[in-house]
């Protein structure tokens, strides 16, 4: 069993095992049965779930940010970006809302409000390895490479062992002209699982273009 499929399943045991004790409220039955289905990329089914949840609590955050993210993995962006919103609304101290909005802002082109979401999360959480690794992303699409490799510099300070970090920065590397480094960086994402034939197609495009 993988660590995503063992996650998904402890997580329903331990949300039956509550269940069955009489420690979750309707909300939170449904909350945590979306929560299972979305880890099983059932997204419409998760959806379904936290639609009963938030009949039931209009304050929910936790399954308007999750219902919000479903949306997006379903090309839903108007309303990922509602329901998202209505999370930070509800919980506005919560730094992977606005990771979670910030990425959706960046899929859709928006990029500078990205960056401010991130921003934001990071503000609220300065080691959020995610937020930086997200800010960078946008950073890069805005074309300003060297704000996007020091945000990797410092996702991959706070996790050494991010091997995404590592792939996205000899891109950004190899957009410098920075061969030697982004190779480095290149064989580093590789030895941590990185798909190194995908890193080297998308490193020789990027060769193709000059």
């Amino acid at each position: 069993m993988n660590r995503h499929s063992l996650c998904t399943s402890l997580l329903a045991l331990v949300t039956l095992l509550a269940a069955a004790c009489g420690g979750l409220s309707e909300a939170e039955k449904h909350y945590y049965a979306g929560v299972t289905l979305q880890g099983r990329d059932h997204f419409r089914q998760a959806i379904a779930e936290y639609d009963e949840a938030i009949g039931i609590e209009s304050g929910y955050a936790e399954a308007f940010h999750n219902r919000g993210v479903a949306h997006a993995n379903l090309r839903h962006y108007q309303l990922a970006i509602e329901d998202l919103d209505e999370a930070v609304r509800l919980d506005p101290e919560v730094a992977q809302i606005y990771v979670s909005r910030g990425s959706v802002y960046d899929g859709v082109g928006q990029h500078k409000r990205a960056i401010e979401d991130f921003d934001e999360a990071i503000r609220l959480d300065p080691l959020f390895t995610i937020a930086y690794a997200s800010r960078a992303s946008a950073f890069g699409e805005l074309g300003q490479i060297q704000n996007a490799i020091d945000d990797l510099d410092e996702a991959i300070r706070l996790d050494p062992q991010f091997a995404a970090a590592y792939a996205v920065r000899a891109l950004a590397l190899t957009q410098l002209g920075r061969d030697a480094e982004a190779q480095a960086d290149s064989a580093r994402a590789t030895e941590l699982g990185f798909d190194a034939t995908e890193l080297e197609e998308e490193l020789d495009k990027l060769k193709a273009q000059w």
